[in-house]
């Protein structure tokens, strides 16, 4: 069975982006070309101007022509024409072989959404009020350090306010050149 593409960089797309293919043509070619009249030359896309049906019919004709499509619940990239079966020792058909080598693939790979994915918190330490601001400090550095081991990025780090915890935010900004790469 085909696994398609998975390593981290893969992955990492699969997850962050809104879209479920790609490789096709560019959105505003096909729009232009299904419906002319409504995107006339100097006429700029929008997904708005088209009708439930018209939004139907882009959104078939985009998957129609993309060259691969992102399995959200396999969290993997696989070729349109994925063969499925495959004897590679890798478990990844030709077809999705190919895809490795695909230039616009790899330039998707390199911009991911970030804008379209919402905030969402990832983790909670509870501390006690008699924490001091050092062990607090040091739960976050671990929170840094594993995030980092995963290639995610902490965009804020929030508190309730206890002086402990606006003390170990202290330390923390104190020492962020350490993080820095």
């Amino acid at each position: 069975m085909c696994q398609g593409l998975c390593d981290l960089k893969h992955v990492n797309y699969v997850i962050n982006s809104s879209a479920s293919f790609g490789g096709g043509k560019k959105l505003e070619v096909v729009a232009k070309q299904l419906f002319p009249k409504k995107f006339l030359e100097k006429t700029p896309f929008s997904r708005k101007k088209l009708s439930k049906i018209q939004l139907k019919e882009f959104e078939k004709t985009l998957e129609s022509e993309a060259t691969w499509h992102l399995d959200k619940e396999a969290i993997a990239i696989y070729h349109m024409q994925c063969e499925k079966k495959t004897k590679n020792r890798n478990a990844i058909c030709d077809k999705c072989e190919e895809l490795r080598s695909n230039k616009r693939l790899n330039e998707a790979l390199k911009v991911i959404p970030i804008g379209k994915v919402p905030p969402m918190m990832i983790v909670m330490i509870l501390t006690k009020g008699n924490k001091r601001a050092e062990q607090i400090a040091y739960l976050i550095r671990q929170v840094i350090e594993m995030s980092h081991i995963v290639n995610l990025n902490i965009l804020s780090f929030g508190a309730d306010g206890a002086r402990s915890e606006f003390n170990a935010q202290s330390i923390i900004m104190k020492e962020a050149s350490n993080f820095l790469e």
